[in-house]
This record gives C-alpha cells, structure tokens and sequence, in this order.
C-alpha cells in the first residue's frame, strides 16, 4: 500500500503461480481483506498535530548573502529540513507551518511551534506569534532566532546538518546524527507536551498519521 494513494494495486509473482497455481487461491483472502480496507484509506484524513514546524520565507530570502558570507545561504532551509527528518525519524507527529499562513489561523489548536533558525519574520507575522504565545502557544527557539517573549530555547545542534553540507556532504548518516542530538535534546520537550493518538516506538519509524473515520 503505498502512501498517498488513491487505490491500491496488487503485485503477484506469476513465477510461483504458474508452478503453483493454487497460490492464485491462496491469494484470494488476502484480497478480500484489503478490498474491505480500501474505502477507508481512501477516505482518510491528515491527523491535525500539535506540533508545528516554521518555514520562514522571510528568512529564506533575506539570508541569501549572495556576494559574501556564504557559508550562511541556505542556513534556515537546512535546519528545516534536518529538523523535519528527525521529528520524523523520533515519530513525533508535525504539520510544516508556512509563514504567510499564519496570519490566516495555522496556529489555532496548535501546542508548539518550532523555530529553526528563523532569523528574521515579517512584522505581521512576528505580531501574530506573539498574540498566540499569549494565548498559550508554545514556541520553541532553535539556534539563532528572532526575539519573541516568553520564547524558550533548547540545546540542540540545529545547524548539524546545514554545516555537513556546506563542508560537502549529504550522505544519510550525517541526518541520522542530526537526529541523535535531536533525540538528546529537542524531541523529550516535545514528547513530554503532547498526547498524539498512537505511540509507535521503532528504530527506524517514519510515517504519517491520519483520522480514519468510523
């Protein structure tokens, strides 16, 4: 079954089956189970987290030293995506919060929100964090990051995987030690916050949840 789809599809070795024909019978249950599973795949729906992630445009363009200072282009983009494979990769549930969506209610129910180096914000939306910390949002400041009140900051090597990249490396391994520090040091605040409907513990977990109805 795979993740997105509309339908599903069925693959089946005709290798073995044209040895063992009784194994096209033997599939047939099988099928029958999925046919009953596949109106309520299709119709599910994203579970609303509440843990949001911030993608900052404003920071994205403004942090682009396009003449000097290299080494900062891309800052606040890899630390997104570093931190995004780890809430991931750590099976903690997550929406990506876009800057211009704030102003139109992307914070409503929402418990936390993570900055990654999110050096600069509109002042609209910077005015609209602030309403919503006072309505009990929690914002969570990670690395370099605007000032915001009563914002609080956590120990966590943000910028891991942006410095594997600028030094030229990409390889998986250096997002598996990105989150490891995360694990240390980001991901237990959140954990110890939130109530997500399923509790999944694996090594290598990575996956989406979604409300399946009746």
């Amino acid at each position: 079954m795979t993740e997105g789809a509309t339908a599903i599809c069925y693959w089946l070795s005709q290798g073995l089956t044209s040895i063992y024909p009784e194994g096209y019978h033997g599939m047939q249950e099988v099928h029958e189970e999925i046919r009953r599973l596949e109106p309520m795949l299709v119709a599910r729906e994203p579970y609303r987290p509440e843990v949001g992630l911030l993608y900052s445009t404003t920071t994205e363009v403004l942090e682009q030293p396009w003449e000097t200072n290299l080494s900062e282009r891309w800052k606040h983009l890899h630390s997104f995506e570093g931190t995004a494979f780890a809430l991931l990769r750590g099976n903690v549930p997550f929406r990506i919060i876009l800057e211009d969506e704030i102003a139109s209610g992307a914070l409503d129910d929402m418990d936390t929100i993570i900055l990654p180096n999110v050096r600069f914000l509109s002042a609209t939306t910077h005015q609209s964090l602030e309403a919503a910390i006072q309505s009990g949002l929690r914002v969570i400041a990670a690395g370099e990051c605007v000032q915001l009140k009563r914002a609080s900051s956590v120990e966590y090597d943000v910028t891991y995987w942006h410095r594997r990249i600028r030094d030229g490396y990409r390889q998986v391994r250096y997002l598996n030690a990105h989150y490891a520090d995360a694990e240390a040091h980001l991901l237990p605040k959140l954990r110890s916050n939130i109530h997500p409907p399923v509790q999944i513990e694996s090594p290598m977990g990575i996956g989406k949840l979604y409300h399946t109805g009746d």
